[in-house]
């Protein structure tokens, strides 16, 4: 079972840069975590790669150009970008994948959000932040027992949910997910130099924090801590980042 506080239902009457003076505390809430034991091994097991299967020996052009091109679509069907021999977590592909493990989690907390009274789209997608936020940070947990197994710090949402625990990067990807497979709204993957936000296609309030990409205004929103939505760490305001392609709306398949 994990149970928060929701900050987002807190009366705060000031905030001194990162610390707010609260004058109300939001109520407990609380949801047992579900997953299915499959899409887990699928999310350990299916992202990610050992690097014996993606180096290879030639002589020439040709036998290059043919281990080259194995080698890239290997890490295409694992979740891998590979951009001047440097490998990075390919987040569209694992919100792709990520969003049919969690229907079963997502209705839970859509569960959750009705018997709280948060029945708006912001309220709907609070609820579904706070859980996030009250999963255990662990920086760069690896989800394979495997140390040979490169999965680059970050986890597809079935592992980070059997955990119930993960990193800056791992929340937020588990997040995206949990909105796109409710459909409550859409979301962006921000990425500072060192951190991952989530961008929330809400509709803005006064004294949001947000960032406009890709033709819109997004609501910024911390996973790792438990902070309202609309608010960030000081030190993030202003600060260069690069902002995933919008994780759109899908349709949910019938179960």
């Amino acid at each position: 079972m994990v149970t928060w506080r929701d900050p987002n239902a807190e009366r705060i009457r000031s905030w001194r840069g990162d610390v707010r003076d609260c004058g109300t505390h939001g109520p407990e809430l609380g949801v047992s975590i579900e997953i299915d034991s499959a899409d887990v091994e699928e999310a350990i097991n299916g992202f990610g790669f050992h690097p014996d299967e993606i180096s290879f020996r030639y002589r020439t052009q040709e036998e290059y150009d043919l281990g080259a091109l194995q080698r890239d679509r290997l890490l295409d069907a694992r979740g891998v970008r590979l951009n001047d021999e440097v490998v990075s977590p390919d987040y569209p592909w694992m919100l792709r994948r990520g969003v049919p493990t969690v229907h079963a989690m997502a209705d839970r907390l859509e569960e959750a959000a009705r018997r709280a009274g948060a029945t708006s789209i912001r309220g709907r997608a609070c609820i579904m932040a706070g859980f996030v936020q009250a999963l255990a940070y662990r920086e760069n947990l690896e989800a394979s027992d495997d140390p040979e197994r490169e999965q680059m710090g970050v986890m597809l949402p079935a592992a980070t949910l059997s955990r119930a625990s993960g990193d800056c990067d791992s929340k937020a990807i588990l997040l995206c997910s949990l909105l796109n497979s409710t459909q409550v709204c859409d979301s962006v993957l921000v990425h500072t130099e060192d951190h991952t936000l989530v961008g929330l296609g809400l509709q803005m309030r006064t004294g949001d924090d947000s960032i406009r990409a890709w033709r819109r205004e997004w609501v910024l929103l911390e996973t790792t801590d438990r902070w309202p939505v609309g608010r960030v760490a000081r030190r993030h305001v202003g600060e260069q980042v690069t902002v995933e392609e919008p994780s759109s709306l899908v349709v949910r398949t019938k179960r």
